[in-house]
Protein backbone atom coordinates (compact mmCIF):
# COMPACT_ATOMS: atom_id res chain seq x y z
CA UNK A 1 0.00 0.00 0.00
CA UNK A 2 1.39 3.40 -0.95
CA UNK A 3 2.26 6.15 1.51
CA UNK A 4 -0.64 8.31 0.33
CA UNK A 5 -3.27 5.79 1.45
CA UNK A 6 -4.97 6.42 4.74
CA UNK A 7 -3.55 4.32 7.51
CA UNK A 8 -0.18 3.71 5.83
CA UNK A 9 2.99 4.81 7.56
CA UNK A 10 4.16 8.29 6.54
CA UNK A 11 7.55 8.71 4.91
CA UNK A 12 7.92 12.26 6.31
CA UNK A 13 10.29 12.30 9.27
CA UNK A 14 9.48 14.23 12.48
CA UNK A 15 12.43 16.53 11.73
CA UNK A 16 10.94 17.45 8.36
CA UNK A 17 7.56 18.07 9.96
CA UNK A 18 9.21 20.33 12.52
CA UNK A 19 10.99 22.29 9.79
CA UNK A 20 7.73 22.70 7.88
CA UNK A 21 6.00 23.97 11.02
CA UNK A 22 8.88 26.38 11.69
CA UNK A 23 8.72 27.66 8.10
CA UNK A 24 4.95 28.16 8.39
CA UNK A 25 5.43 30.02 11.66
CA UNK A 26 8.11 32.28 10.18
CA UNK A 27 5.85 32.96 7.20
CA UNK A 28 3.02 33.96 9.53
CA UNK A 29 5.35 36.26 11.44
CA UNK A 30 6.51 37.92 8.22
CA UNK A 31 2.90 38.39 7.12
CA UNK A 32 1.94 39.87 10.50
CA UNK A 33 4.93 42.21 10.49
CA UNK A 34 3.96 43.36 6.99
CA UNK A 35 0.39 44.03 8.15
CA UNK A 36 1.69 45.93 11.18
CA UNK A 37 3.98 48.11 9.04
CA UNK A 38 1.20 48.89 6.55
CA UNK A 39 -1.37 49.52 9.27
CA UNK A 40 1.04 51.75 11.19
CA UNK A 41 1.44 53.86 8.05
CA UNK A 42 -2.34 54.00 7.61
CA UNK A 43 -2.73 54.98 11.25
CA UNK A 44 -0.26 57.85 10.79
CA UNK A 45 -2.18 58.98 7.71
CA UNK A 46 -5.42 58.73 9.67
CA UNK A 47 -3.99 60.97 12.40
CA UNK A 48 -2.61 63.47 9.88
CA UNK A 49 -6.12 63.88 8.47
CA UNK A 50 -7.30 65.31 11.75
CA UNK A 51 -7.76 69.06 11.88
CA UNK A 52 -7.55 71.02 15.10
CA UNK A 53 -10.62 72.73 16.51
CA UNK A 54 -9.35 75.92 18.14
CA UNK A 55 -12.79 77.21 19.13
CA UNK A 56 -12.76 75.82 22.67
CA UNK A 57 -10.13 75.46 25.37
CA UNK A 58 -9.14 72.25 27.07
CA UNK A 59 -10.62 73.50 30.36
CA UNK A 60 -13.64 75.65 29.45
CA UNK A 61 -13.65 77.66 32.68
CA UNK A 62 -11.82 80.74 33.87
CA UNK A 63 -9.35 80.75 36.74
CA UNK A 64 -11.83 82.06 39.30
CA UNK A 65 -14.32 79.28 38.65
CA UNK A 66 -11.59 76.66 38.85
CA UNK A 67 -10.33 78.04 42.17
CA UNK A 68 -13.87 78.19 43.58
CA UNK A 69 -14.55 74.60 42.50
CA UNK A 70 -11.31 73.38 44.07
CA UNK A 71 -12.08 75.23 47.32
CA UNK A 72 -15.58 73.73 47.47
CA UNK A 73 -14.30 70.22 46.75
CA UNK A 74 -11.54 70.54 49.38
CA UNK A 75 -14.12 71.69 51.93
CA UNK A 76 -16.43 68.76 51.22
CA UNK A 77 -13.51 66.33 51.30
CA UNK A 78 -12.30 67.76 54.61
CA UNK A 79 -15.75 67.39 56.18
CA UNK A 80 -15.92 63.79 55.00
CA UNK A 81 -12.51 63.12 56.56
CA UNK A 82 -13.54 64.65 59.89
CA UNK A 83 -17.12 63.35 60.15
CA UNK A 84 -17.51 60.14 58.14
CA UNK A 85 -14.06 58.53 58.06
CA UNK A 86 -13.90 57.84 61.84
CA UNK A 87 -17.29 56.07 61.63
CA UNK A 88 -16.21 53.58 58.94
CA UNK A 89 -15.44 50.69 61.29
CA UNK A 90 -18.74 51.00 63.16
CA UNK A 91 -20.70 51.16 59.92
CA UNK A 92 -18.80 48.26 58.38
CA UNK A 93 -19.70 45.97 61.28
CA UNK A 94 -23.41 46.60 60.58
CA UNK A 95 -23.28 45.34 56.96
CA UNK A 96 -25.10 41.99 56.52
CA UNK A 97 -22.60 39.22 55.91
CA UNK A 98 -24.71 37.91 53.01
CA UNK A 99 -23.71 41.01 50.99
CA UNK A 100 -19.97 40.60 51.44
CA UNK A 101 -19.45 38.14 48.53
CA UNK A 102 -21.04 40.67 46.18
CA UNK A 103 -18.78 43.45 47.47
CA UNK A 104 -15.72 41.23 47.07
CA UNK A 105 -16.74 40.55 43.48
CA UNK A 106 -17.09 44.30 42.92
CA UNK A 107 -13.55 44.68 44.29
CA UNK A 108 -12.23 42.30 41.67
CA UNK A 109 -14.10 44.15 38.93
CA UNK A 110 -12.70 47.45 40.17
CA UNK A 111 -9.11 46.36 39.50
CA UNK A 112 -9.77 47.04 35.78
CA UNK A 113 -7.05 44.69 34.51
CA UNK A 114 -9.74 43.18 32.28
CA UNK A 115 -10.35 46.61 30.74
CA UNK A 116 -6.69 47.23 30.02
CA UNK A 117 -6.09 43.76 28.60
CA UNK A 118 -9.22 43.89 26.44
CA UNK A 119 -8.42 47.32 24.98
CA UNK A 120 -4.77 46.43 24.40
CA UNK A 121 -5.75 43.19 22.66
CA UNK A 122 -8.21 45.07 20.44
CA UNK A 123 -5.59 47.63 19.41
CA UNK A 124 -3.00 44.90 18.70
CA UNK A 125 -5.51 42.95 16.60
CA UNK A 126 -6.26 46.17 14.73
CA UNK A 127 -2.59 46.49 13.83
CA UNK A 128 -2.16 42.93 12.55
CA UNK A 129 -5.40 42.83 10.55
CA UNK A 130 -5.02 42.70 6.76
CA UNK A 131 -6.86 45.75 5.39
CA UNK A 132 -5.61 45.67 1.80
CA UNK A 133 -8.97 44.49 0.43
CA UNK A 134 -10.98 46.87 2.64
CA UNK A 135 -12.58 49.99 1.20
CA UNK A 136 -11.35 53.38 2.54
CA UNK A 137 -14.61 54.06 4.36
CA UNK A 138 -14.41 50.81 6.31
CA UNK A 139 -10.74 51.46 7.00
CA UNK A 140 -11.64 54.77 8.63
CA UNK A 141 -14.26 53.01 10.74
CA UNK A 142 -11.63 50.45 11.70
CA UNK A 143 -9.20 53.11 12.90
CA UNK A 144 -11.94 54.98 14.73
CA UNK A 145 -12.72 51.85 16.73
CA UNK A 146 -9.02 51.35 17.45
CA UNK A 147 -8.71 55.00 18.55
CA UNK A 148 -11.75 54.57 20.83
CA UNK A 149 -10.21 51.50 22.47
CA UNK A 150 -6.96 53.42 22.88
CA UNK A 151 -8.83 56.30 24.56
CA UNK A 152 -10.41 53.94 27.12
CA UNK A 153 -7.05 52.23 27.72
CA UNK A 154 -5.15 55.48 28.23
CA UNK A 155 -7.89 56.93 30.47
CA UNK A 156 -7.84 53.95 32.84
CA UNK A 157 -4.06 53.44 32.75
CA UNK A 158 -3.11 57.11 33.20
CA UNK A 159 -5.65 57.62 35.99
CA UNK A 160 -4.31 54.54 37.75
CA UNK A 161 -0.71 55.72 37.47
CA UNK A 162 -1.58 59.16 38.85
CA UNK A 163 -3.52 57.61 41.74
CA UNK A 164 -0.65 55.24 42.58
CA UNK A 165 1.85 58.11 42.59
CA UNK A 166 -0.38 60.23 44.81
CA UNK A 167 -1.24 57.52 47.32
CA UNK A 168 2.39 56.64 48.01
CA UNK A 169 3.42 60.28 48.08
CA UNK A 170 0.65 61.24 50.54
CA UNK A 171 1.04 58.06 52.62
CA UNK A 172 -2.26 57.99 54.46
CA UNK A 173 -2.88 55.05 56.81
CA UNK A 174 -5.47 52.51 55.69
CA UNK A 175 -8.50 51.63 57.84
CA UNK A 176 -6.68 48.49 58.98
CA UNK A 177 -4.38 50.81 60.97
CA UNK A 178 -7.25 52.78 62.53
CA UNK A 179 -6.97 51.21 65.99
CA UNK A 180 -3.31 52.20 66.26
CA UNK A 181 -3.01 55.57 64.50
CA UNK A 182 -6.55 56.80 63.77
CA UNK A 183 -7.99 58.03 60.48
CA UNK A 184 -5.81 61.10 59.95
CA UNK A 185 -2.27 59.75 60.12
CA UNK A 186 0.15 60.30 57.25
CA UNK A 187 3.61 59.03 56.37
CA UNK A 188 4.66 61.01 53.32
CA UNK A 189 6.61 59.26 50.55
CA UNK A 190 5.98 55.88 52.14
CA UNK A 191 6.59 52.61 50.27
CA UNK A 192 4.35 50.61 52.63
CA UNK A 193 1.01 49.54 51.12
CA UNK A 194 -0.62 49.92 54.54
CA UNK A 195 0.12 53.64 54.25
CA UNK A 196 -1.24 54.12 50.74
CA UNK A 197 -4.92 54.80 51.26
CA UNK A 198 -5.56 58.23 49.68
CA UNK A 199 -6.84 58.27 46.96
CA UNK A 200 -8.37 54.87 46.25
CA UNK A 201 -6.76 53.32 43.17
CA UNK A 202 -9.72 50.99 42.51
CA UNK A 203 -12.17 53.90 42.66
CA UNK A 204 -9.97 55.97 40.37
CA UNK A 205 -9.68 53.25 37.73
CA UNK A 206 -13.31 52.17 37.70
CA UNK A 207 -14.62 55.74 37.59
CA UNK A 208 -12.21 56.59 34.78
CA UNK A 209 -13.63 53.64 32.86
CA UNK A 210 -17.24 54.50 33.73
CA UNK A 211 -16.89 58.15 32.67
CA UNK A 212 -15.06 57.19 29.46
CA UNK A 213 -17.87 54.82 28.49
CA UNK A 214 -20.48 57.38 29.56
CA UNK A 215 -18.90 59.99 27.27
CA UNK A 216 -18.79 57.50 24.40
CA UNK A 217 -22.40 56.36 24.98
CA UNK A 218 -24.30 59.31 26.48
CA UNK A 219 -27.61 57.44 26.56
CA UNK A 220 -26.10 55.02 29.08
CA UNK A 221 -24.31 57.62 31.18
CA UNK A 222 -26.59 57.18 34.21
CA UNK A 223 -26.13 53.40 34.17
CA UNK A 224 -22.35 53.74 33.71
CA UNK A 225 -21.89 56.25 36.52
CA UNK A 226 -24.18 54.26 38.84
CA UNK A 227 -22.27 51.04 38.20
CA UNK A 228 -18.97 52.85 38.80
CA UNK A 229 -20.30 54.27 42.07
CA UNK A 230 -21.33 50.89 43.46
CA UNK A 231 -18.06 49.25 42.48
CA UNK A 232 -16.17 52.07 44.19
CA UNK A 233 -18.51 51.81 47.19
CA UNK A 234 -17.37 48.21 47.64
CA UNK A 235 -14.00 49.53 48.82
CA UNK A 236 -15.80 50.94 51.88
CA UNK A 237 -17.72 47.74 52.59
CA UNK A 238 -14.54 45.66 52.58
CA UNK A 239 -12.72 48.16 54.79
CA UNK A 240 -9.95 48.84 52.28
CA UNK A 241 -10.47 52.63 52.15
CA UNK A 242 -12.10 55.53 53.94
CA UNK A 243 -15.03 57.42 52.34
CA UNK A 244 -12.78 60.38 51.53
CA UNK A 245 -10.36 58.07 49.71
CA UNK A 246 -13.18 56.79 47.49
CA UNK A 247 -14.59 60.27 46.80
CA UNK A 248 -11.15 61.60 45.85
CA UNK A 249 -10.47 58.58 43.63
CA UNK A 250 -13.80 58.91 41.82
CA UNK A 251 -13.19 62.62 41.21
CA UNK A 252 -9.67 61.96 39.91
CA UNK A 253 -10.76 59.20 37.54
CA UNK A 254 -13.65 61.24 36.16
CA UNK A 255 -11.41 64.28 35.67
CA UNK A 256 -8.77 62.30 33.74
CA UNK A 257 -11.31 60.77 31.34
CA UNK A 258 -13.05 64.11 30.78
CA UNK A 259 -9.83 66.05 30.13
CA UNK A 260 -8.52 63.39 27.76
CA UNK A 261 -11.82 63.41 25.86
CA UNK A 262 -11.64 67.19 25.46
CA UNK A 263 -8.01 66.90 24.31
CA UNK A 264 -9.08 64.43 21.62
CA UNK A 265 -12.02 66.63 20.64
CA UNK A 266 -9.61 69.47 19.90
CA UNK A 267 -8.07 67.14 17.29
CA UNK A 268 -11.49 65.84 16.11
CA UNK A 269 -10.51 62.34 17.12
CA UNK A 270 -13.08 60.03 18.78
CA UNK A 271 -14.87 63.17 20.03
CA UNK A 272 -15.74 66.57 18.64
CA UNK A 273 -17.25 69.80 20.00
CA UNK A 274 -20.72 71.00 19.15
CA UNK A 275 -21.44 74.71 18.72
CA UNK A 276 -21.83 75.11 22.50
CA UNK A 277 -18.51 73.44 23.30
CA UNK A 278 -20.03 70.20 24.62
CA UNK A 279 -18.45 66.85 23.84
CA UNK A 280 -20.03 64.73 21.12
CA UNK A 281 -18.81 61.17 20.58
CA UNK A 282 -18.20 59.84 17.07
CA UNK A 283 -20.73 57.38 15.72
CA UNK A 284 -18.84 54.14 15.26
CA UNK A 285 -21.30 52.77 12.75
CA UNK A 286 -21.53 55.79 10.46
CA UNK A 287 -19.35 57.33 7.80
CA UNK A 288 -16.46 59.66 8.54
CA UNK A 289 -17.49 61.91 5.69
CA UNK A 290 -19.62 64.08 7.97
CA UNK A 291 -18.75 66.50 10.72
CA UNK A 292 -16.05 64.31 12.30
CA UNK A 293 -13.69 64.73 9.33
CA UNK A 294 -14.67 68.29 8.47
CA UNK A 295 -11.80 70.75 8.56
CA UNK A 296 -14.02 73.58 9.80
CA UNK A 297 -17.39 73.83 11.54
CA UNK A 298 -20.42 74.14 9.29
CA UNK A 299 -21.39 77.72 8.51
CA UNK A 300 -24.76 79.05 9.75
CA UNK A 301 -25.92 79.61 6.17
CA UNK A 302 -25.14 76.01 5.25
CA UNK A 303 -26.95 74.81 8.35
CA UNK A 304 -30.02 76.86 7.42
CA UNK A 305 -30.01 75.46 3.87
CA UNK A 306 -29.80 71.92 5.22
CA UNK A 307 -32.78 72.52 7.50
CA UNK A 308 -35.07 73.81 4.70
CA UNK A 309 -37.69 71.32 3.49
CA UNK A 310 -37.18 69.81 0.05
CA UNK A 311 -39.37 71.20 -2.73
Amino acid sequence: MSDGVWGAPSSVSPKALGMQAADAFRGSLRACSGHVARNAGRARSFLRERSRDPRFRLIPYDTCRIVNALAAFATVLGLIMLVLDPQLKAWQSSIPKALMPAFRLFNEIGKCEWTLMGCAAFVLLSLVRDLRATCPRKCRHHWLRAATATYVFVSVAFAGVVAAALKYAIGRARPSEFADVGSLSFNFLSSNASWASFPSGHSTSIMAFAVAVALLMPRLRVACITAGFWIAFARLATGAHYPSDVVAGCALGALVSWLLARKLARHRLVFRFDNQGSLVAAKLGKSFAGELLSTAPASPARSRRASLPAR
